[in-house]
């Protein structure tokens, strides 16, 4: 009885950890700077290393390739930020399996202990399912690699053309529209890209606000001021999935967007080969 106690405790903790996860990674368009739940709030400017740091932008990194994989791996109708990738997917299947593993082990243990034949039964059934939903992720990693390599350019491409509205776009009329701006320009700062292939897509993107207001005057802006080096790299930490009007006002250089070159910008470096270079490892 101690023992059985004892796995239900452990399979709880488990459980809530793993659900934590998964609530998470399925709520990040709605996380909004200063929610107590955004994982990577930056510490104060006395607080922390400078590995602290580094690791916060390690986490806005890891939530910008999620979200970009949305964008080159699916057509969307409605809300883009609504649905999950194929390599989420597989993510949930792995993370029950693991679950189902951590019921199987402690079932294996128990039954073993009892010698009971009913409980070695369904020990052996749980053994199948997990092997099952393992193949299941596996078979949907490679149709997520195929797919990828088939498609994702294509669909990244249109994606940005049809929907992408600018840092600056705030009518309500387009809410998907605009949060996937927002994950673009998002993820361009914090990848430290631009564009699909390279800062020249955007002559072609007509539908996002080009309007870049320097020395008093409205001028029309090549590539979003998210494509721009920021001042430091700090603040990088003061932007959010929600939020990245703080790096307009702390370019490296103010006249970015108007004229970007390889010094203070990104305009060479295209989002598309990083999401390519994860995949593919």
């Amino acid at each position: 009885e101690d023992l059985i106690a004892e796995v239900s405790t452990t399979l709880a903790a488990m459980y809530s950890s793993f659900k934590g996860i998964k609530d998470m990674a399925r709520n990040i368009s709605t996380l909004q700077c200063g929610d107590p739940s955004y994982a990577f709030d930056p510490p104060d400017d006395d607080e922390g290393t400078v590995e602290d740091h580094q690791n916060v932008s390690e986490s806005q990194k890891d939530w910008s390739y999620l979200k970009l994989s949305r964008a080159a791996n699916q057509q969307f109708s409605d809300d883009p930020m609504l649905f999950t990738s194929l390599l989420e997917d597989a993510n949930t299947i792995l993370m029950a399996g693991s679950s189902i593993a951590i019921v199987i082990a402690a079932l294996g243990i128990v039954a073993a202990y009892k010698n009971h034949r009913k409980l070695l039964y369904t020990y052996a059934i749980l053994l199948v399912m997990s092997t099952m939903l393992h193949l299941g992720a596996g078979v949907l990693c490679c149709i997520f690699r195929d797919r990828f390599e088939k498609f994702a350019l294509e669909y990244m491409d249109i994606s940005l053309q049809t929907r992408y509205r600018g840092p600056f776009y705030t009518t309500q009329e387009f809410q998907g529209d605009r949060k996937f701006s927002l994950a673009v320009d998002y993820g361009q700062a914090t990848l430290e890209c631009c564009g699909v292939l390279n800062g020249s897509d955007y002559t072609k993107f007509t539908q996002w606000n080009r309007t870049w207001k320097h020395h008093d005057s409205d001028w029309k802006a090549k590539v979003p001021f998210t494509c721009c080096r920021p001042s430091s790299q700090y603040v990088l930490n003061e932007i959010c999935v929600s939020d990245v009007s703080p790096l307009q006002n702390k370019l490296q250089n103010v006249s970015c967007p108007v004229e970007p070159t390889a010094t203070n910008s990104y305009y060479y470096h295209g989002c598309f080969s990083h999401l390519e270079g994860i995949y593919k490892k």
